[in-house]
């Protein structure tokens, strides 16, 4: 067992019927879709992806399956309200508590509703798997799909599981270990000291709220060419951009922001769905606000992000231990930045709409970013757990969010200091409603790592 799925090896054995840690997609697929050749695809795909093919022994020993589970197929076609049936049961069994004792621990299911239309849903363990390894697996089973009805050439397959691990034992064992340790000791301020769990506080307990927040197209295309402009990913500048509002806002006062970052870079795990996210923390507070412009801001934040990212194989566990929490503690991950830069999983010939339906565990403030900017689907959303952040604060951030980025954009001037930019009036306000998930997770779309 890693470190990373350490803490969820935990909760489970705590609390075996606790179902936060579900993960689970539906992709709704419109179009002439071949279920049968899908269903092939699908079975290939599992068949290279060691994750899903197995489950925990009493001890905690992952146990690879001797044969890959089959794929439940239902045809809905002839039932009144089908859609509805199915939508209600991936729902139930998205709340569901995950049982690691027992293969297989991941669902795969396909609903038939009509002619052109198909679900297709995947439930996990976050123990096994993070957002980018979700991705990879959606992404190959469409690659074989295609493959299968066209021809079309096949990449290499997924490598097995354990080259990962052996990475991670070397890794262990390296002068880059001792590098990172030695900057992550050096990096965290001691005062004042980050937030620790309460003793009390119970994911498991959790009660969620989230609201989108829309962009003005003209706001999300001026931050797509600046970051054109500055040779800057549209991540890090999100990531940068979010620090920077927090640090303006009276909602916020923690030194630290919290980053989930993927952990392969130059890794076997490039092609291995697994749980390898990294949750880093991120000393925001640092780059004075003084005299600079919204472009000198956005330089140095990168110059912090990758020195963070040069270091990110070190695991959030390790850092914890380095730091001597008391037992039973942990740092409370809030606010916690997450930028999606995944590409959902394409279908030729078919449109294809994907749902979280479940991603794990919420701590305090999540600001979730989907879609690039400069695209249709670029929008934000605030995600709090109101039992241990106030949901009026959540309410807050969903509408002074948009109107930051908007104050931050709507002056096209390279030499305009952030200072003068912040103090700017707004024009052209849109009036943009913020849209709460409904009940249904069918209509929710949170997304995470």
């Amino acid at each position: 067992m890693t470190l990373a799925q350490t803490p969820f090896w935990q909760r489970f054995t705590l609390q075996p019927n606790a179902s936060v840690d579900t993960v689970a997609h539906c992709s709704v697929i419109t179009g002439e879709l071949n279920i049968d050749v899908f269903r092939q695809a699908l079975l290939h795909t599992l068949n290279e992806t060691d994750v899903f093919r197995g489950y925990f022994t009493a001890r905690g020993t992952w146990t690879l399956a001797p044969e890959v589970a089959g794929i439940d197929v239902r045809d809905y076609r002839a039932v009144q309200h089908g859609e509805k049936q199915a939508w209600a049961e991936m729902e139930t069994d998205a709340q569901s508590a995950v049982d690691l004792y027992r293969s297989p621990i991941t669902l795969l299911r396909l609903y038939r509703l009509s002619a052109n239309k198909t679900l297709w849903y995947t439930r996990a363990h976050h123990i096994v798997i993070d957002g980018y390894g979700m991705m990879l697996f959606e992404q190959r089973c469409c690659e074989w799909y295609h493959h299968l009805t066209s021809s079309a050439p096949l990449s290499s397959a997924f490598k097995p599981y354990s080259d990962f691990i052996q990475e991670e034992q070397r890794y262990v064992l390296s002068k880059q270990y001792l590098a990172d340790q030695l900057f992550w000791r050096s990096y965290l301020p001691e005062q004042p000291p980050l937030t620790l769990t309460e003793d009390d506080y119970d994911p498991t307990q959790s009660e969620e709220v989230c609201y989108q927040v829309v962009f003005d197209t003209l706001c999300s295309k001026r931050l797509a060419l600046i970051c054109e402009q500055l040779a800057i990913g549209w991540p890090d500048a999100l990531v940068a951009i979010t620090c920077l509002y927090l640090q303006q806002s009276n909602l916020s006062d923690e030194p630290v922001v919290w980053l989930p970052f993927m952990n392969r870079w130059g890794s076997v795990a490039a092609k291995i769905p697994g749980l390898m996210v990294n949750i880093l923390p991120y000393c925001h507070q640092e780059i004075p606000l003084s005299n600079i412009t919204l472009q000198g801001y956005l330089k140095q934040s990168r110059q912090q992000l990758r020195k963070l990212y040069c270091h990110g194989r070190y695991r959030v566990e390790q850092i914890e231990q380095d730091h001597n929490l008391p037992s039973g503690k942990n740092y409370f991950m809030t606010p916690f930045i997450n930028v999606m830069p995944f590409d959902s999983p394409a279908i030729e010939g078919c449109q294809v709409e994907q749902h979280v339906l479940a991603s794990g565990s919420l701590e305090g403030l999540n600001i979730t970013f989907r879609g690039a900017p400069n695209s249709e689907q670029f929008c934000a959303f605030i995600e709090a757990d109101i039992n241990s952040y106030p949901q009026q604060d959540a309410i807050e951030h969903a509408t002074h969010l948009q109107d930051f980025f908007q104050r931050l954009m709507q002056v096209d001037h390279p030499t305009c200091s952030l200072t003068s930019l912040l103090n700017q009036p707004l024009v052209n306000v849109i009036d943009q409603p913020v849209v709460t998930s409904q009940d249904s997770l069918s209509d929710s779309l949170k997304f995470s790592a």
